[in-house]
């Protein structure tokens, strides 16, 4: 079933995802993207997360810290087992990244990947 919903899914990515991703791959930062388009951190997060899970092109270096991915590639339990609530014991973890990073791990990347 999954397999025949695969193209319906391909042809409708969100569109406004879609503009996210443009205005952030011609440079523009997430919070210029969140002002002039006058949406809440959260949406532009959502925004991300389908691009990371659906398009090959999402740029997870760009995106995950340094402090995310080392706190992260320390936890010894699967990846798919995490919950943020428990990881973000000091409150400094920011949702998306840990998202990113979770997908990531899923999509093939190593879970101990650092940025250089």
């Amino acid at each position: 079933m999954a397999q025949l919903l695969l193209p319906v899914v391909a042809q409708n990515y969100n569109q406004s995802m879609l503009v996210t991703r443009q205005l952030f791959l011609e440079g523009y930062s997430l919070t210029e993207i969140m002002a002039g388009r006058h949406l809440k951190k959260g949406t532009i997060t959502d925004h991300l997360v389908e691009w990371a899970l659906f398009l090959d092109d999402f740029p997870f270096d760009q995106l995950i810290s340094k402090e995310t991915n080392q706190l992260l590639a320390s936890q010894t339990a699967p990846v798919q087992t995490w919950r943020y609530q428990e990881l973000n014991e000091t409150g400094t973890l920011d949702y998306g990244e840990f998202r990113f990073y979770q997908i990531r791990a899923l999509k093939g990347g190593q879970k101990d990947e650092l940025i250089s």
